[in-house]
């Protein structure tokens, strides 16, 4: 008897520890439900921003009509009408300053570009010029050296010299032939003069025609519309000025800053290194072809032993 009671009490203990399980199961299984989230509105649909904006656009709206409605009253005043008359001609002074400033920037490049032509043209010149002359030098020799024969009249014309001298006296032909030279010689370099002068002007008349396809070029690129695209442009100008090779202007402390003397010294400057550059003249001014017949002249002459 006792051991069936003790046996129901176990089942029953069994049982109750059974669903204590199940439900911590469940507990553990079971989501939490969700919280209650209000929702949200877009902004065109919530009624309080849509009041609200309407009534902050209103107030300007009113405000800009108040603005306008004085504006109206006090137009028709003398105080307005002066002050009109001011900021128009603030503006127009404006204008006219800014147009001014604008044609002496426009001066300005145009006359620097004038100025680095004329030294381009000065230098090619100058450049054409050596080359004549280095060319009428090694005309001169060889004229000279034709001078020791005798040239017949016939063309083309034959050159001959005898195995001996027809003239008893060697020192007046030399003095005869030397002055028939440097007469040949004085009408050649009167020529060559005029001619290098020639050359001069024409490379400066080069000058203003270069400048006046320069200034139609840039005219061409200048659009004719609004003042932005106005300043755009001479922007440009300006930076392209700034790397355009040509004479600067130096300025030095303690002396007198001409600017023409300046260009002039800076002309001569350039033209002088060029040139040099040009023909290969050494520190002494001497040539190098000249330096090296100096050199061979110093040397001892050598001697030829007779057969």
């Amino acid at each position: 008897m006792a051991s069936t009671v003790m046996a129901e009490k176990t089942e029953a203990e069994l049982r109750k520890e059974i669903d204590e399980l199940r439900r911590q199961q469940r507990e553990d299984f079971e989501i939490p439900p969700a919280e209650h989230v209000p929702r949200v509105l877009p902004k065109d649909e919530d009624p309080s921003l849509v009041s609200r904006n309407k009534r902050m656009l209103g107030q300007l709206l009113g405000t800009l009509e108040r603005f306008r409605k004085e504006d109206v009253q006090r137009s028709g005043t003398e105080a307005y009408m002066r002050r009109s008359d001011s900021l128009k001609r603030a503006e127009q002074r404006a204008r006219e300053e800014s147009e001014k400033l604008r044609l002496q920037e426009r001066e300005q490049i145009a006359e620097k570009r004038k100025r680095d032509l004329i030294l381009r043209a000065r230098i090619a010149a100058k450049a054409q010029e050596k080359n004549m002359e280095l060319l009428f030098l090694r005309w001169s020799e060889h004229h000279k050296k034709l001078g020791n024969f005798i040239r017949t009249k016939a063309e083309p014309p034959i050159y001959y010299s005898f195995s001996k001298p027809l003239d008893q006296d060697a020192t007046s032909a030399e003095q005869q032939k030397e002055k028939m030279f440097q007469e040949w010689k004085s009408v050649r370099r009167e020529e060559l003069s005029q001619y290098q002068k020639q050359i001069l002007e024409q490379h400066l008349a080069n000058v203003d025609n270069e400048l006046e396809r320069w200034q139609n070029r840039r005219k061409g690129r200048r659009p004719n519309n609004t003042m932005a695209n106005l300043q755009e442009t001479m922007d440009k100008e300006l930076e392209t000025h700034q790397l355009e090779p040509g004479p600067k202007i130096r300025i030095i402390p303690g002396q007198s800053n001409n600017e023409d003397e300046d260009d002039v010294e800076d002309i001569n400057v350039a033209e002088d290194d060029l040139m040099d550059d040009v023909l290969g003249v050494d520190d002494n001014g001497r040539r190098a072809d000249e330096t090296e017949k100096l050199d061979t002249g110093n040397s001892p002459p050598v001697e030829k032993k007779e057969e």
